[in-house]
């Protein structure tokens, strides 16, 4: 009976989540080692980190589908970052596009892409001593990155997605880059 029940869940016709005039929000998070390094650039002078990094990142976002299958919106998020006494909060916020395929399936494969403004606080530990300095800079955010939907019922999906992001932050004379691959797990609401 309870074999039963997951079936007729798994099987709900679900194809009118992506229909012009519907709304879309979502929260995901990701928990990865960031495949990314960061750099600095000084004077020029090009400086990549070489220590591994531990990165949190919390998204929500809201999209409106204009058209059947192609939805815009926003994503606002904080992304924390870790390493040897090292840590990197970056705020985003930004403008984003999607697009939905197989429209007739309750798995929906999409593409997505974001490009807004970010805000960095950064803390460095001193090689040599015990302080740490604090930092911020404000700066371009983009992402792009792909995944699957799988909408369990017409209402709510499951989201599993790899993407590529990249923020950049300039002060003074020093350009941080903040840049790499990481998977995301989320739940999505349609109505």
């Amino acid at each position: 009976m309870v074999a039963t029940a997951v079936m007729a869940l798994c099987s709900v016709s679900a194809f009118a989540q992506t229909e012009a005039g519907k709304m879309m929000v979502g929260a995901g998070t990701s928990l990865s080692l960031f495949s990314g390094k960061p750099s600095m650039t000084v004077d020029g002078n090009k400086q990549t980190d070489t220590k591994a990094t531990t990165n949190l990142k919390l998204a929500f976002d809201a999209r409106y589908f204009v058209i059947d299958n192609l939805a815009v919106g926003a994503e606002l998020g904080y992304d924390f970052s870790g390493r040897d006494g090292d840590s990197e909060g970056t705020f985003i916020i930004a403008p984003a596009v999607s697009y939905f395929f197989l429209p007739n399936s309750n798995i929906r494969p999409f593409l997505s892409a974001q490009v807004g403004y970010a805000h960095l606080s950064s803390t460095s530990k001193a090689p040599v001593s015990d302080s740490k300095t604090t930092t911020s800079a404000g700066g371009l955010y983009y992402g792009v990155g792909g995944g699957v939907t799988y909408f369990v019922n017409p209402n709510v999906g499951l989201t599993l997605g790899l993407g590529y992001t990249s923020s950049s932050f300039k002060k003074d004379k020093v350009t941080t880059t903040l840049a790499g691959v990481s998977s995301t797990l989320g739940l999505t609401f349609v109505f």
